[in-house]
């Protein structure tokens, strides 16, 4: 078990969120291969430590199994919908509702941003895409409570 691992609490609240109606089958109506999770583990892996995809460790599914089911899940908007889920899980477990009704915008990062366009995300001393650092952000960064 690698740090990047989700415990219990958090698969339990993630999994609804990934599995669409065709369940533990892919596309095709195969049984899946890999343990979903497993899959799961491997791509915050991926994330977590920036690692290329074909340096994923062994014991993690296949680094090509895990990078098609995140092009997946990228593609269809699985990513934005559990982003979503989670934020007004986050607020609602905080009293609050779940949609914010105020946004605050720095004009000078929104003038800077449009000169130069989005810069690199950084975390932990490693450059990731900015919709990897969200992802990153999503699942490990911010702190839900346990079910």
């Amino acid at each position: 078990m690698s740090p990047s691992d989700l415990r219990d609490g958090q698969w339990a609240r993630l999994e609804p969120l990934l599995k669409e109606r065709r369940g533990q089958r892919h596309a095709g109506s195969r049984p899946r291969k890999y343990e979903l999770r497993r899959v799961v583990d491997g791509l915050l892996y991926v994330v977590k430590t920036g690692c290329q995809w074909r340096q994923l460790p062994t014991d993690f599914p296949p680094w090509q199994s895990v990078h098609q089911q995140f092009r997946a899940w990228r593609d269809n908007g699985t990513w934005e919908r559990i982003g979503k889920s989670l934020r007004e899980q986050g607020r609602q477990s905080k009293g609050r509702s779940a949609a914010p009704t105020v946004a605050i915008v720095d004009s000078q990062s929104v003038k800077t941003a449009l000169m130069y366009g989005p810069p690199p995300c950084r975390k932990r001393k490693v450059i990731l895409t900015c919709r990897s650092a969200q992802m990153y952000t999503a699942f490990i960064g911010t702190k839900y409570p346990e079910p």
